[in-house]
């Protein structure tokens, strides 16, 4: 135990009774505090040492830094203070089970939880993940899974509190006995003052340095003494700073620890790499050697802490120091660290890849990600927008408001109350004008939910916005089809592609302070600065913000581009003449033709007014009509042209995004949609720009909306006359899988009766036929323009003949050649005709189960024999050669040929075969031909087929196909 300021102590304590206080009191806590640490080691057994050596260690080196003389000028308060705090500060991580089981319920537990899983670097990220939501039986089927979870909730627990433990050692200290079950006494012979001065003297040796300052700098002390907080909060801090020898981990600890985390080691390493080190009145000097590159982070961290408190402490070491007599502080010599084998760069971190933020802004700027750069208004709307939604919300469930207007789902009701109380106001002035350039002001104001400073911290950073926990936990609390399409964290940022400032004018619907910041451009010469100011007279505005910026334009651009769409452009066009000197307002009506773009499809109403005069905006705002399906999406069935529902051909549907329309394509067969997506994350689905789904999400989106598009028709059905159905039931069938519905025993709608494009022939007649012949015809000669290529008909008997051209397509056709007839026909005969004009791939589909391949057909395939992309190759397998037939999911990655005939044949229970030689290879060789019989004989459909069946086969097909190439 380092002695000397415990000596002091006793020694004023005894020259003067009204101080005995003091000493009874420590020499207690001494004792019942040290027996007190030894519990943190249950919830941070993977941390370093915060016992009572720990505690110890501090007073020494306080000790060094002071020097006896300076001890002596202390008072018995402020030795007191020491001392107590250097044991008491830790006392925050003894965390007794009740509060843990208390806290593990508590929204702040379950927000911690929500950060960690939300920052994907975080090494605990996969754990917490197991745990935001509560235990996932999937995990528990582990036979280790209640050791692996001790370990894991032990870590999170220790993350959590390592926080707060500052805060939680100054309650501590005020109730000891009720906090923890510390019976340190607390009786009138010491003031409850002086305790609440130890708990904010130990609680700021984990606060900012600004904190500190807050302290004050004199106390009464008891008796005549003075006390000096803010000074004893300094020395605890480097005391604690300098703790950094290297026996600060106990091995018998880490043991009992399990599998610490990296953060563990790299702190281990951190010790143990102490070299040299010198501590005095004079110095402070350190060197170190690491062996790793996160054993280098950890000390190089260490040392950057350290000397930045050394000159904070330097710089208002005035207004910290109770004496001048005391002299300064030691100032900071060499800390040196070296990386064991690497060279470095620099001392204040490891060689790695950073992103320079002018360069990044850059590359946002110039990539591509926005077509065009005035659709960074959209972006400014679009956030608008989602706050307006939010404080709606708010104003439901927090307010009390509209309690006649149902949220359960969308509907017109909202739309008065949108229009009445929040709509989004936009005013463009022109400012300014000379010879070339033209200044315009834009004012764009909500009446949302406001930003707070809290709110400004996740602004200020691209991509951070989605770590705001407050305002993620209102988002969850809302329905989905109202909440926010989500933040990418670049939306805002993009404003700096068209403006060097912004102003924001803010009031917070949390604290209803009124804030007025400056932003600045990252990548201009004020660097992205933000200045901050508060409004004093913050009670003169309403909740929301107000956001300004100014924008120059040419007078006269050189070369423009525009949109046909864009009716004031195209106005302002029409109307100028070059001989007048007058302005051509190309850029700022391209910015407002984006903001009357974004209106139409706005569930928000948008109020703009352009030099005075309002511009009509028209607004979608939310509504009945339509379906509105559980998975969320609203969908609407668009009258065709000719006013019916349903009918032939390919429609392209418009896909939306909480009312904003998209680029991506989504085609239907018979009908067309309206379908907007409600319920589902923009970051998550939406590329960077919001124009498209992203390439990854378009098939896991399209069959959430094929499932609620068969839902939404089968609820039609009732409501629509005898041909609409016929084609709606063509329609549920052409989403569902070809291989469920030809193999499917479900036989309701198996037959839709549809009109075989503009013939007098239905589907069900067809069908119903003995035979059915399809005529695949390509023209290679374009034949007479009005003699009806597309599609020709023929019944005879029995039978019918279709002869169809591969282009264009005609829907109920493919949907024919799909569906219908694999289902009812087993049999395939196939065969290949060639004339002057005209290719024929003919398809004649029989009820017997026979699949016969004219040779004509191998005699196609063997003119396209090329190297395209897999060596091997797959066919159709005929009668012939059925003991060639394998296990078709079994075949990998090969050539297809038969998709050469046509890739809309079904092959469903149709047998398939590989090849025996090699794609590209005219000889017709046997290719890898051992390893190809074993493979075969591995997946083959028939038991009963020997290898040596399989090989002969094989030779008679290679036999054929060769005596086919010499009489071709």
């Amino acid at each position: 135990m380092a002695s000397i300021i415990k000596n002091r102590l006793k020694e004023l304590c005894e020259e003067n009774n009204s101080l005995q206080t003091l000493w009874a009191q420590w020499t207690i806590d001494e004792l019942l505090i040290t027996k007190a640490l030894n519990n943190i080691g249950q919830t941070f057994p993977h941390y370093s040492l915060h016992d009572a050596s720990h505690s110890n260690q501090i007073v020494t080196n306080i000790e060094r830094i002071l020097g006896t003389e300076n001890i002596n000028l202390l008072s018995a308060t402020d030795l007191w203070l020491i001392l107590e705090s250097a044991f008491c500060h830790d006392i925050g991580m003894v965390v007794p089970m009740d509060k843990i089981r208390e806290d593990w319920k508590k929204t702040e537990f379950k927000d911690f939880l929500s950060s960690i899983v939300n920052d994907t670097t975080h090494e605990f990220n996969s754990i917490a993940k197991k745990y935001q939501d509560g235990f996932e039986y999937d995990f528990l089927a582990n036979s280790g899974w209640p050791l692996d979870t001790l370990e894991e909730v032990k870590l999170l627990l220790a993350e959590f509190y390592r926080k707060s433990h500052a805060s939680n050692a100054s309650k501590i200290i005020a109730n000891p006995s009720t906090e923890i079950g510390l019976n340190s006494p607390r009786n009138e012979l010491l003031p409850n003052r002086l305790f609440r001065v130890l708990g904010a003297v130990s609680a700021h040796h984990g606060y900012s340095f600004e904190d500190v300052m807050s302290l004050p700098k004199k106390e009464v002390g008891l008796g005549n003494d003075e006390a000096h907080p803010r000074y004893i909060a300094c020395l605890l801090r480097l005391g604690d700073l300098l703790d950094l020898d290297d026996n600060r981990f106990c091995p018998v600890m880490l043991k009992t620890a399990g599998n610490p985390p990296a953060s563990t080691h790299a702190h281990i390493e951190k010790h143990l790499s102490i070299r040299h080190f010198r501590m005095d009145q004079n110095r402070i000097e350190v060197t170190a050697e690491c062996e790793t590159y996160d054993g280098y982070t950890a000390t190089s961290s260490w040392f950057s802490y350290l000397e930045k408190e050394v000159q904070q402490q330097m710089m208002h070491w005035d207004d910290i120091v109770p004496n001048k007599k005391m002299g300064l502080l030691p100032t900071i010599g060499n800390l040196d660290i070296q990386l064991k084998g690497y060279e470095l760069l620099s001392r204040d971190s490891t060689p790695k890849f950073e992103v320079d933020t002018d360069k990044m802004f850059s590359i946002i700027e110039g990539s591509g990600i926005y077509k065009e750069r005035f659709q960074c208004i959209r972006e400014i709307l679009q956030n608008a927008a989602d706050t307006t939604l939010l404080k709606l919300w708010c104003d439901k469930t927090i307010r009390n408001k509209y309690k006649t207007v149902s949220f359960e789902q969308p509907s017109d009701g909202l739309n008065p109350i949108l229009n009445d109380n929040y709509s989004i106001n936009i005013c463009i002035d022109e400012i300014r004008a000379n010879d070339n350039i033209v200044e315009w002001e834009i004012s764009i104001e909500d009446k949302g939910m406001g930003i707070n400073k809290e709110g400004l911290k996740f602004l200020q950073n691209i991509g951070s916005s989605n770590k705001d926990l407050r305002k993620k936990a209102l988002i969850d609390s809302m329905p989905y089809w109202l909440k926010p399409s989500g933040a990418f964290g670049i939306g805002f940022q993009s404003i700096f592609m068209i403006t060097d400032q912004v102003i924001i004018r803010s009031k917070s619907f949390y604290d209803n302070e009124v804030l007025i910041v400056e932003m600045n451009a990252p990548n201009k010469s004020k660097s992205g600065n933000i200045f901050i100011k508060k409004e004093e007279a913050g009670y003169k505005y309403e909740t929301g913000s107000l956001l300004k910026f100014r924008f120059r334009t040419k007078k006269i651009l050189n070369s423009f581009s525009y949109s046909l769409d864009d009716e004031n452009l195209v106005a302002e066009i029409n109307n100028y003449d070059f001989i007048e000197d007058r302005q051509l307002n190309i850029d700022i009506l391209k910015l407002i033709y984006q903001v009357t773009k974004f209106s139409v499809h706005s569930y928000v109403p948008i109020d703009l007014i352009f030099n005075g005069s309002r511009i009509n905006t028209d607004y979608q705002g939310f509504s009945n009509s339509g379906y509105f399906h559980e998975s969320g999406f609203r969908i609407k069935l668009i009258q065709l042209s000719d006013n019916s529902k349903f009918g032939e051909g390919t429609y392209r549907s418009n896909l939306l995004f909480k009312g904003q329309i998209l680029e991506t394509v989504f085609t239907t067969s018979f009908c067309c949609f309206d379908i907007d997506i409600l319920g589902f994350n923009a970051d998550e689905y939406l590329e960077v720009n919001r124009n498209k789904l992203k390439q990854s999400k378009q098939n896991e989106l399209f069959e959430y909306i094929t499932e609620a598009l068969v839902s939404y028709v089968k609820q039609e059905r009732n409501n629509c006359n005898s041909k609409d159905k016929e084609y709606l039931d063509a329609f549920v069938i052409s989403l569902s899988s070809v291989e469920d519905f030809i193999t499917g025993s479900q036989a309701d709608n198996d037959k839709p009766n549809i009109q075989l494009g503009v013939t007098e022939h239905y589907t069900q007649s067809v069908v119903s036929a003995s035979s059915v012949t399809l005529k695949l015809v390509t023209y290679t000669i374009k034949s007479e323009p009005n003699k009806n290529q597309e599609l020709e008909i023929e019944k005879h008997d029995d039978e019918y003949i279709i002869k169809v051209s591969a282009s264009p397509r005609i829907e109920s056709v493919i949907f024919l050649q799909n569906y219908l007839l694999p289902k009812y026909f087993h049999g395939l005969n196939i065969s290949y005709n060639k004339t002057e004009n005209k290719e024929e791939k003919i398809i004649e589909y029989t009820k017997d189960a026979k699949c016969i391949i004219d040779d004509s057909v191998l005699k196609f395939i063997m003119e396209i024999n090329r190297r395209d992309r897999w060596p091997r190759m797959a066919f159709l397998c005929p009668d012939q050669y059925k003991s060639l037939a394998v296990e078709n999911e079994n075949i990998g990655f090969c050539e297809h040929l038969h998709h050469y005939l046509s890739s809309s044949i079904s092959l469903i229970d149709k047998n398939i075969m590989v090849m025996p030689f090699k794609h590209g290879d005219s000889s017709f060789e046997k290719f890898n031909f051992d390893k190809l019989v074993e493979w075969v004989y591995e997946n083959r459909k028939n038991p009963d087929t020997t290898k040596s069946e399989i090989s002969e086969t094989y030779d008679k097909l290679i036999a054929h196909i060769k005596s086919l190439r010499q009489t071709s």
